[in-house]
């Protein structure tokens, strides 16, 4: 009989030593809102990654930086890591958000590769246009582009 009362208080024991949920925290940012400030912090760590070589042990605090990009977003220290921690004990939410800041920083990326290619525009380098008419007259801009035709 104590052997039975022994396991089933063990079991009891084991039982109530599951995982329970964590209540959010009641300054929590929004999914997407998170997600444009987990884009500007991984994007200000790897800049200063790569000037300083180390996020964690450079002579030059970057604490300054994540001052001024929470103060820029409206946020603070605190809520940002109170919404971290928060999102990082749901493993599925964690992967969508940083799902949705590698989109992010690829939408950067497409945009600054489309203003490079502007800045950086010679009409030399086009072969195979002849022509190039943007038609702003209507309610959304028309390119039209006009081939050379094969001799």
């Amino acid at each position: 009989m104590k052997i039975f009362v022994f396991i089933m208080i063990t079991l009891l024991t084991l039982a109530s030593c599951g995982e329970e949920k964590a209540s959010p925290p009641a300054d929590l940012l929004s999914v997407e809102r998170f997600a444009d400030v987990l884009k500007d912090v991984r994007l200000l760590e790897g800049a200063y990654a790569t000037r300083y070589n180390r996020v964690d042990s450079s002579e030059y605090k970057i604490s300054a930086y994540y001052e001024r990009l929470f103060l820029d977003h409206g946020i603070t220290k605190e809520q940002y890591m109170a919404t971290y921690s928060y999102y990082m004990n749901d493993p599925k939410k964690m992967i969508a958000i940083e799902d949705m800041v590698l989109n992010k920083v690829n939408i950067l990326l497409a945009e600054q590769d489309s203003i490079n290619r502007i800045n950086h525009y010679n009409p030399a380098d086009t072969l195979a246009v002849d022509t190039v008419r943007v038609d702003t007259t209507k309610k959304a801009p028309v390119l039209e582009i006009k081939k050379k035709s094969a001799k």
